[in-house]
């Protein structure tokens, strides 16, 4: 993973970037109280002291909150892309190749899995039906029914008593 920092300059997670951000608001703050003092003075005229003085603060608290928790960010960014480093670089070359061939195995494994399903499911549909049967390059002499497939694919079939045999098979 490359640690060199981006060649643009707007990227949120820049540092940068987020002073940036944070110093246009303090000028845009600073800008609307002296350009706004007069209005300012005549409201803070009205009301009681207290109510003032909770108004100040409130103005005075909300941008150190915000400046503390730009720089818990910063820090909390940082330590991602450390973890995300070291979990990168975890696993050594010959492991990564063997946990990868794993990996592919088991996808094989799933996708004959879900083929042998489909296939189970196709056969399914078509329980109680007749079927011909041939072993060889000579076929059975009577039709038998589908009667049942399991889920490991194998097909049981019932054929009726016929004259010349004495048992259903």
């Amino acid at each position: 993973m490359s640690t060199e920092k981006p060649g643009i300059w707007w990227t949120y997670d820049h540092a940068p970037t987020r002073w940036a951000i944070v110093g246009s608001f303090a000028v845009v703050w600073f800008l609307a109280i002296v350009f706004l003092f007069s209005d300012i003075v005549k409201v803070l005229a009205l009301r009681p002291w207290w109510q003032d003085f909770i108004v100040a603060l409130a103005t005075v608290a909300v941008p150190i909150l915000a400046l503390l928790e730009l720089s818990h960010s910063a820090e909390a960014n940082a330590a991602g892309r450390t973890i995300s480093a070291k979990r990168t670089s975890v696993l050594p070359p010959n492991l990564m190749t063997s946990a990868t061939n794993t990996l592919s195995r088991l996808r094989r494994t799933r996708d004959a899995h879900s083929l042998q399903q489909n296939e189970t499911r196709r056969q399914r549909r078509h329980l109680g039906a007749c079927v011909s049967v041939t072993e060889g390059n000579r076929g059975w002499p009577s039709t038998p029914l589908t009667v049942e497939v399991s889920d490991a694919n194998i097909v049981t079939l019932f054929t009726p008593r016929a004259g010349s045999n004495p048992q259903a098979s």
